[in-house]
C-alpha cells in the first residue's frame, strides 16, 4: 500500500490533463494556491479546500519538554503549528476505494486459543530430569 507521494511535476502534468490546460497555466495555478493558503495561514487564519480538507494554523501555548537523551526539562517558548483536517467526503472516498484494509487488516493470525503460550492447559515437561 506504500507509495511513492506524487512530484510536482507529476500533479502539475495532472492538473494540466483534467482541467485542460497546458502546464505552465498549471504551473502557475498551483503556485497561486500554494502562495494563498501560505500567506492566509502565516496570517493565523484557515483556509478551507471543499473536497480535501481545511488548513488552519493553531496557536501552541507556552510547555515544559523534556530532552531524551538527557532527561533535562526545558521550557519551550509559544508558538504556532499548522493543522490540516480532513474532509469528510475525502475519508469517505479513501475508505470506499479500500474495502478490504480494515483496521487490523494485515495482522498476523491469533496464537491457538487465543491464549499467549505462558498460559498453557498443561505444564511443559521438565528438561534434562529424569524422574
Amino acid at each position: 500500500m506504500t507509495q511513492k507521494p506524487m512530484t510536482k511535476t507529476q500533479l502539475i502534468a495532472a492538473i494540466a490533463e483534467e482541467a485542460a490546460l497546458d502546464k505552465a497555466t498549471a504551473n502557475r495555478t498551483l503556485e497561486a494556491l500554494t502562495n494563498i493558503v501560505t500567506k492566509e495561514m502565516a496570517a493565523g487564519g484557515a483556509v478551507t479546500l471543499p473536497g480535501l480538507g481545511k488548513f488552519a494554523c493553531r496557536a501552541r501555548p507556552e510547555r515544559t519538554v523534556r530532552n531524551p537523551s538527557t532527561g533535562e526539562q526545558i521550557q519551550k517558548p509559544a508558538d504556532r503549528v499548522a493543522k490540516v483536517t480532513i474532509a469528510k467526503q475525502l475519508k469517505d472516498v479513501i475508505n470506499a476505494w479500500a474495502p478490504g484494509l480494515a483496521r487490523g487488516a494485515g495482522r498476523r493470525p491469533s496464537r491457538q486459543g487465543g491464549q499467549p503460550p505462558s498460559y498453557r492447559s498443561e505444564p511443559r515437561p521438565l528438561r534434562g530430569l529424569s524422574v
